[in-house]
């Protein structure tokens, strides 16, 4: 149902014949274009995904993933209790992901494109593309160069990240425009450019 929704939208605008939808995890679907696509993968999208919660220390304990000992999720967890427990519990962007992105990408030098609403997650994704997954970072003509001077709305969970001394997403590699037309941005992009909520983006080479 959902897919002959999406083809019915995609052929209203035109885009029938560019565009085919499928029900699989990700790395399904990656591991597929890996085998039978005899064409370039010259993009691939990231884009806001679910994020894991916020893992943080109180009094030395780990609060909030899925180490927490004798915490009970509704009074000191703070935050969306159905969200993955940590970076390795459920989320959606693993080590094994952005391999399958990597080699599917490297045949036409194409290019994986990062994008979150949640600084720590977006952080994440490029240390383990880069760290785990072979990435390069691409450079970017329009760099935040401290991304407290970039104005708009600080969420809550980012200045969480703040207060425990988490890696920003500035300098090289992370840009303060947006990276794709935007004609093709997401409902949450369009969102958080409406209500000034930072968008936190780069680009991976193979």
């Amino acid at each position: 149902l959902a897919i002959g929704y999406a083809n019915s939208v995609a052929s209203r605008w035109g885009l029938g014949k560019k565009l085919r939808f499928c029900v699989a995890s990700a790395e399904s679907f990656l591991e597929q274009i890996i085998k039978t696509y005899p064409g370039n993968v010259k993009l691939v999208m990231i884009q806001f995904p679910t994020p894991f919660r916020l893992v943080r220390k109180i009094n030395g304990e780990t609060i909030g993933g899925s180490q927490s000992k004798n915490v009970s999720s509704s009074s000191q967890y703070e935050g969306n209790s159905q969200l993955p427990s940590d970076e390795s519990g459920g989320f959606m962007v693993t080590k094994k992901l952005l391999k399958a992105a990597h080699t599917a990408l490297s045949k036409g030098n194409g290019r994986l494109l990062l994008q979150s609403n949640c600084e720590d997650v977006a952080v994440h994704m490029r240390k383990l593309g880069i760290d785990n997954a072979g990435f390069n970072c691409l450079e970017i003509p329009d760099t935040v160069s401290n991304v407290n001077n970039e104005g708009g709305r600080v969420p809550k969970r980012t200045s969480m990240w703040i207060e425990m001394g988490g890696e920003r997403a500035e300098g090289k590699g992370w840009s303060k425009s947006t990276l794709i037309p935007k004609r093709g941005a997401t409902e949450t992009e369009v969102s958080c450019l409406l209500n000034r909520t930072p968008i936190h983006r780069c680009i991976l080479t193979p």
